[in-house]
């Protein structure tokens, strides 16, 4: 039995396997709710399928059924470990996963649900303890970090153990609404970090940008391809492939309409359930550019300022608001309360300039391109690469705007749509 459904007026809800197949999830701390299921379901799919993928301890943060976070253990720079706030700690690998996913956007990974791939150490456990979340699940925990995370929300917080063993065997799915069942065909597609899809662009990078070598591989069109190219046909750097995969895969579980934004081993920005892709484009490029303009270094002495009794998320939300500007003249006088002394503020034109010298981005969207507007917003947003899987008749206009805008893209033939 579950706390309750959706909300506390629906009190009738509970667990039930299909055709005698073990529950893999086992419930060591805290009782579990409905909203809590499906994340730990959802999310644990994700970080399973990302790890084995890529072959790294992967972790997620979600949030109503969509994923706020993914990251990966791909080392941090020291930039980044001052942002997230672990310059003075020592890492394990699943840590840095954790991490990165909790900052891929940490005002809307508050209050969320955590999934590990990987078994949960101390290090781990000890930064999930100063972060407020509901729960976590992962196939296993030392008896240190267990020990950690039970004392959370005075011994409350739910913990679930997957059996990292678990198959599905179902070929069929089933949803009741309404009163009627809907079923169809399980989504069995899985990405090959060495077949991710077929370069349909022209353009060569002859900027010299890090990781990327040599010419691209020949052009095609979309939908006449018949097949793949692997990692070396698009001469793409591995890390890029592996970001592709993180965004590509991070859509498999979010709803759509979506697209999502990934750099440097995690999700940088993701969006979900819009109702035009051009809004995904846009929104997650918002999010995306956040992620980027926290590393400022006008954001990064913001940090130093603040005064001591500000708490952790109070300060997410400050740099938040900092970054975005608008202030109004009460919430600005506010704000100020939270710092030892008045910062100067970020002006448009800074913002602007550092982005235009440090973002680039990968963008991977769970469905074709209708129209180049898509191509022309994610201009905007730096994007150097992307996957989609396409099929719009409008492919070979958006081929070209992406030669035109020197962004490489890969051809998945793979649609992620998920509802």
């Amino acid at each position: 039995m579950l706390k309750y459904g959706c909300n506390p007026h629906q009190p009738s809800a509970m667990i039930s396997t299909i055709n005698g197949n073990k529950n893999p999830f086992t419930v060591l701390n805290g009782n579990v709710g409905y909203i809590n299921m499906l994340d730990a379901i959802y999310s644990w799919q994700l970080v399973k399928e990302l790890s084995d993928t890529i072959e790294k301890p992967c972790s997620a943060s979600f949030k109503h059924t969509a994923p706020a976070g993914v990251g990966t253990s791909r080392p941090l720079s020291d930039t980044l470990k001052k942002v997230y706030g672990v310059e003075d700690k020592e890492l394990t690998d699943v840590a840095v996963s954790f991490v990165r996913a909790r900052n891929t956007d940490p005002m809307s990974s508050f209050g969320d649900f955590i999934a590990i791939s990987d078994t949960v150490d101390e290090c781990t456990a000890n930064l999930i303890k100063r972060e407020v979340s509901d729960g976590i699940v992962a196939p296993g925990y030392t008896e240190e970090a267990l020990q950690i995370l039970k004392s959370k929300r005075g011994g409350k917080y739910l913990i679930l153990q997957v059996d990292k063993s678990y198959q599905n065997t179902q070929q069929i799915e089933v949803r009741e609404l309404f009163g009627i069942a809907i079923s169809q065909s399980v989504n069995n597609y899985k990405m090959d970090k060495n077949n991710i899809g077929i370069l349909v662009t022209s353009n060569s990078d002859e900027s010299g940008e890090a990781g990327e070598s040599g010419e691209a591989g020949e052009s095609g069109e979309a939908g006449e391809s018949g097949g793949s190219g692997d990692s070396d046909d698009c001469n793409i750097s591995e890390d890029t492939i592996e970001d592709l995969i993180i965004a590509n895969l991070s859509l498999k579980y979010t709803q759509s309409n979506n697209v999502s934004y990934s750099y440097g081993g995690q999700l940088v920005g993701l969006t979900a359930g819009q109702q035009n892709r051009v809004d995904c484009v846009r929104l997650a490029g918002e999010r995306s550019r956040m992620w980027w303009l926290r590393q400022h270094p006008k954001v990064l002495q913001l940090q130093n300022l603040f005064k001591p009794e500000v708490k952790r998320q109070d300060r997410v939300n400050a740099i938040v608001r900092y970054i975005q500007g608008n202030f109004t003249n009460i919430e600005y006088e506010d704000w100020l309360l939270n710092f030892t002394t008045s910062p100067l503020l970020l002006t448009e034109e800074e913002k602007m300039e550092f982005l235009y010298n440090e973002c680039q981005t990968c963008l991977a969207s769970d469905g074709f391109f209708p129209f180049r507007d898509n191509i022309d917003m994610a201009s905007k947003y730096q994007v150097k690469h992307i996957i989609q899987p396409g099929g719009s008749n409008a492919d070979n206009v958006i081929i070209d705007t992406c030669n035109k805008y020197g962004i490489k893209m890969i051809i998945s033939n793979n649609r992620l749509f998920f509802h």
